[in-house]
């Protein structure tokens, strides 16, 4: 909680401390519990090197929609969605996959970012965060063949 988002009030002697969320016309009286699919979006985010904006396309949202992608990030606002979890899975198996394959993050991040013949000389993360569906199971798809060679 940023020290920013809190305001204390007395009442007839108790004191209720508010937590108001930035970009929120709401206000909430405590974080929500960070969920263990939020958790691992934000450690993938740590693990690619990735900024927080790009949880939006990851998940499947707009860029407009960052302050409540940001949101769930860190606990305020649950995630919300069929899609954005199947999104979620498709990622744990993509980062599953990679991390058996390579079991060192600089070179998973090295093969993510480089040209491959197979995706017609695209690079695994820029399909990833063009943002469709499609790439994503391109991707995995890709991931899980390269890991049974």
């Amino acid at each position: 909680m940023r020290p920013s988002d809190v305001g204390q009030f007395s009442i007839a002697g108790s004191q209720k401390v508010i937590v108001l969320v930035a970009g929120s016309a709401k206000a909430s009286p405590y974080r929500s519990r960070i969920t263990g699919p939020v958790k691992f979006v934000n450690k993938l985010l740590a693990t690619w090197h990735l900024e927080p904006e790009s949880a939006c396309v990851l998940l499947g949202f707009e860029p407009s929609r960052f302050a409540y992608v940001n949101d769930v990030l860190q606990g305020y606002e649950t995630l919300t969605g069929r899609d954005t979890k199947d999104r979620i899975v498709h990622l744990i198996q993509i980062r599953t996959s990679l991390s058996a394959l390579f079991r060192d993050e600089t070179v998973e991040n090295e093969w993510l970012r480089e040209p491959h013949d197979t995706l017609n000389g695209k690079k695994p993360m820029d399909l990833l965060l063009e943002g469709s569906m499609e790439n994503l199971l391109l991707v995995k798809e890709y991931v899980e063949l390269v890991a049974r060679t």
